[in-house]
């Protein structure tokens, strides 16, 4: 299986909860819109960098590993003043290969999206040094997104249910956070949606 291929079947397996979030993130026009955003994203991005960290990264993978935005992210909120609940352990561990990649699909492919959410902070006053720095390096990190499918496609043999298993879980919890903070009765925040560029 190609690498084209690899990445075109994760894209289409996991399309619809791909969506889901997209529309629970919605577009940000005001600065209220956009801290309902980033507490949703801490709230999903914080733990799974925790599960990351505690992540036992295959050998035959070197030294890379794509950049992290939790440090960038706190930032971000104590210049909202805001404060995010750290996570106080990981929840299931990344038990495998597949699972780490299926679980880098989604976080290293946000980096396409946040493209077009820079751009949105950009129009409301926020930059890489107030608020919106977490962007501001995704935006930045097409690299890493070239760099991981390279590497969906040297790894063999794969076990690509399990990775598509384990990018829809993950495509779920970030689907969980933003709605525990999406305000009831908004529509109008829900509107947006990032390019489907994954």
């Amino acid at each position: 299986m190609s690498q084209a291929t690899r990445r075109f079947t994760l894209r289409e397996q996991t399309r619809l909860a791909h969506a889901r979030v997209d529309t629970q993130v919605g577009s940000f026009e005001r600065l209220e819109d956009y801290i309902r955003y980033i507490q949703g994203m801490a709230k999903f991005r914080l733990p799974i960098e925790r599960r990351l960290d505690l992540t036992a990264w295959p050998e035959a993978w070197g030294s890379w590993r794509p950049r992290m935005i939790g440090s960038f992210l706190r930032q971000d909120l104590r210049d909202l003043g805001l404060h995010a609940d750290e996570p106080a352990a990981a929840s299931a561990k990344i038990s495998s290969e597949a699972e780490l990649l299926g679980t880098l699909y989604v976080i290293i492919g946000s980096n396409l999206g946040a493209q077009i959410l820079y751009k949105r902070a950009d129009a409301i006053g926020l930059s890489e040094n107030r608020g919106a720095r977490h962007l501001s390096v995704q935006a930045r990190g097409l690299n890493d997104w070239r760099a991981f499918t390279a590497l969906l496609d040297q790894v063999n043999p794969i076990d690509m249910e399990a990775t598509i298993g384990a990018a829809r879980a993950v495509f779920g919890a970030a689907e969980r956070a933003f709605s525990e903070t999406a305000p009831t009765g908004t529509d109008d925040m829900r509107r947006g949606r990032l390019a489907d560029a994954v």
